[in-house]
């Protein structure tokens, strides 16, 4: 599915993308600047904490949805590192 980018596939932001390629020829990820820091750094703990906080900035979570919020931003988080090219 090769698209431009209209946001980063973590937290939605519209300026400035970093291109991931994956295994899958037709899949690629796109981060804005704040999350390529992120995903740069390996720290996917705060990249989840970021999916979470935007996701419920962008659309507020009713009450105890954030577990499920959370489980989603971390299967989110997981596949993108399953499935990303890494540069040797």
């Amino acid at each position: 599915m090769d698209r431009p980018p209209s946001c980063c596939d973590f937290c939605g932001d519209s300026r400035a993308f970093q291109e991931y390629g994956t295994d899958l020829a037709d899949l690629n990820w796109y981060a804005c600047a704040e999350c390529t820091r992120i995903i740069d750094a390996e720290v996917w703990e705060k990249l989840v904490e970021r999916s979470v906080a935007a996701h419920a900035h962008i659309r507020p979570t009713p009450d105890g949805d954030e577990p499920a919020l959370r489980t989603q931003a971390e299967y989110l988080v997981l596949a993108f590192r399953a499935l990303r090219l890494v540069a040797a």
